[in-house]
């Protein structure tokens, strides 16, 4: 099956499988970046489901499709520019950093969030917070230019607010306690298969223990 002969469910569903990939490659890794993968592993898996099952139903399916496939792009590029940083450093282990420390390829909201949570006294929420800031108020307005840019302004705005409302019905049952600091490890057990979402236990969406106490 070519990606042009895919439904958007589809596409938006192998979007959630690299998002697992990420998941399990930073729980193994004991990375921070853990927190941010899950959540936005758990929120596109909630779009996918959305798009399958017509609820809400959307104007333009291919565009909102599109749309998470280029953003998720951004993303997955700063985090393979981060891992190749990560590489060349004596372990492969960053400690904590300042964003200066970091080069020029990787977007500079990301240095900022990479530093920031590279703090072991740093709390899960921020983890996801800071992550979610670069993401929407940088990789977002460069997602919509990229579009408008090579299929030109396809009107989306209406669809763009029903994602919105999907992704916020997801974070509703995503909670994250604020006093919790991620004293070893934010790492999150990712699902056996992207279409298996396990479920948040007690108050925290991270099924790893490390909200526990």
């Amino acid at each position: 099956m070519t990606a042009e002969s895919m439904l958007p469910a589809e596409k938006v569903t192998l979007v959630a499988g690299l998002l697992a990939d990420r998941v399990r490659q930073y729980d193994t890794t004991r990375d921070h970046r853990a927190a941010f993968a899950y959540t936005y592993y758990r929120l596109t898996t909630s779009l996918a489901t959305g798009l399958d099952t017509g609820t809400p139903e959307f104007n333009d399916p291919p565009w909102v499709a599109e749309l998470c496939e280029t953003l998720a792009s951004a993303y997955f590029s700063a985090m393979d520019s981060i891992d190749e940083w990560l590489a060349g450093r004596s372990g492969g282990s960053a400690g904590e950093v300042q964003p200066g420390d970091l080069p020029d390829s990787i977007p500079p909201p990301w240095r900022d969030v990479f530093a920031a949570s590279s703090v072991r006294r740093s709390y899960l929420l921020e983890d996801v917070l800071f992550s979610m800031m670069a993401h929407m108020s940088y990789d977002l307005p460069e997602a919509l230019r990229r579009m408008a840019t090579s299929t030109g302004d396809r009107g989306g705005i209406a669809d763009f607010h029903r994602m919105n409302d999907v992704l916020a019905s997801c974070i509703d049952g995503t909670r994250i306690r604020p006093r919790t600091r991620r004293g070893r490890s934010a790492g999150a057990r990712p699902p056996s298969s992207p279409k298996s979402v396990p479920p948040a236990t007690g108050s925290c969406a991270l099924p790893c223990g490390s909200c526990a106490g």
